[in-house]
């Protein structure tokens, strides 16, 4: 377990604004001596005001496209060490997860996948499915890559205990929303961002999990 606090700082940002002096005799046509006459209410509007208000529109990014995939876990290890992970349980007490498997998924195609997720156990929650669940809260960071094109994603969300309706089998569930981080990936998409949501899981009567994902991402 890892036993880890966050110190959060907060910084502040004074403004301080100047208060200008402007002779009466400025102020008697009506307006600041700097500022442009203008059509008053209900008149006309020339072509050159209108160029004169025109805000340019923002350059044109590339657009988003959809991410959704599915696929199988190949590994899935529960309690091993941590590393570099935050723990923000209510006593402290975590643990880390690792999974691993392969996608076929857009618009990457056949890509390798990772997860290494921190749960935190001390602030659980009942399942709310009836079987006696239990839900943990976690935060875990993942990547998606296809030969020499990768994304980083932070994702945070619940991972639960459920079983089957044989109240016997157990089944682990993570669903998670997760965001891609910019600047952080490789190849064509080193700079690409997105968000969406993934779910994945274990049968531990079989040892076999599944892997789904769907979400954006823009290139």
């Amino acid at each position: 377990m890892v036993r880890l606090k966050r110190l959060l700082a907060c910084g502040s940002l004074a403004i301080m604004i100047g208060a200008l002096a402007w002779p009466a005799s400025a102020l008697a046509g009506g307006h600041l001596p700097s500022e442009p006459a203008g059509p008053q209410y209900g008149e006309p509007v020339s072509s050159e005001q209108l160029k004169a208000a025109h805000v340019a529109p923002l350059a044109t990014a590339s657009a988003f496209v959809a991410v959704t995939g599915d696929g199988a876990l190949i590994t899935a290890s529960y309690n091993v060490p941590c590393s570099n992970a935050t723990c923000d349980s209510s006593k402290g007490d975590c643990e880390c997860d690792t999974y691993s498997g392969t996608f076929t998924v857009s618009p990457f195609g056949k890509a390798n996948f990772s997860f290494n997720n921190t749960v935190n156990t001390d602030d659980t929650v009942a399942s709310g499915g009836g079987s006696g669940g239990v839900c943990f809260p976690f935060s875990g960071t993942g990547t998606i890559s296809s030969g020499k094109n990768a994304v980083n994603f932070v994702a945070n969300g619940t991972a639960c205990n459920e079983f089957d309706f044989s109240a016997s089998n157990a089944i682990f569930i993570n669903q998670a929303a997760y965001y891609i981080t910019p600047g952080q990936g490789t190849g064509k998409y080193a700079a690409a961002r997105g968000s969406g949501n993934m779910v994945l899981t274990l049968d531990f009567s079989s040892n076999t999990g599944t892997a789904h994902i769907n979400g954006n991402i823009q290139p």
